[in-house]
């Protein structure tokens, strides 16, 4: 189970293992494109976790998506920035 949960970035999961120590997630928001583009890039061809929040539970508001592809590391992507990556999520084989 600690490799499945490493793997997939569970770190309340491995906590809850009580043998396993995590390092936090490093979790940064994009704020240019420039970035956002090299971060795609670099990630073109891995298996991207995809995770969209919303403002309040019964709310349709899309406030963020975070994108994680590296253990320990994602990207927090705000509405504003959205249709800058639309094409991206929608590509399967990105």
């Amino acid at each position: 189970m600690k490799a499945l949960y490493t793997e997939l970035e569970f770190h309340s999961l491995l906590k809850e293992l009580g043998r396993a120590k995590t390092r936090e997630p490093r979790i940064t928001a994009w704020w240019n494109r420039p970035g956002a583009d090299a971060w795609l890039e670099a990630a073109a061809g891995a298996p991207v976790a995809v995770a969209p929040s919303k403002r309040a539970e019964g709310e349709f508001a899309l406030d963020t998506v975070g994108l994680a592809w590296r253990v320990g590391e994602a990207r927090a992507v705000t509405a504003e920035y959205l249709p800058r990556i639309q094409g991206w999520l929608e590509d399967a084989g990105a």
